[in-house]
C-alpha cells in the first residue's frame, strides 16, 4: 500500500481502502495475541523503518519496480 507525504501542502494521503486493510491488520493482530495498532502509528511505524536507512529505502518514484497484472485479452 503507497501512502504519500505532500511536502508542499503537508498533507499524507492514503488509498481509500487504507482504514478497511489497517482493521484487517489489526483483526489478524487480535487472532495472534499482538496489539492493535492505530492507523497514525502504523504509518509512523513504516516512516520510521523507512527512515532507518536511507542509502537503501530512498526510492525515486521512477526507481520503483511496479508489477501490473496482464489484462485478460479476449480471443
Amino acid at each position: 500500500m503507497k501512502i504519500t507525504i505532500d511536502t508542499d501542502k503537508k498533507y499524507i494521503i492514503v488509498p481509500d481502502k487504507f482504514f478497511a486493510k489497517i482493521e484487517e491488520l489489526n483483526a489478524f493482530r487480535r487472532e495472534n495475541g499482538v496489539p492493535e495498532v492505530k492507523p497514525m502509528e502504523y504509518i509512523r511505524e513504516c516512516f520510521e523503518k523507512a527512515m532507518s536507512n536511507t542509502d537503501t529505502n530512498l526510492k525515486r518514484q521512477s526507481d520503483v519496480v511496479v508489477k501490473r497484472t496482464p489484462k485478460n485479452e479476449s480471443k
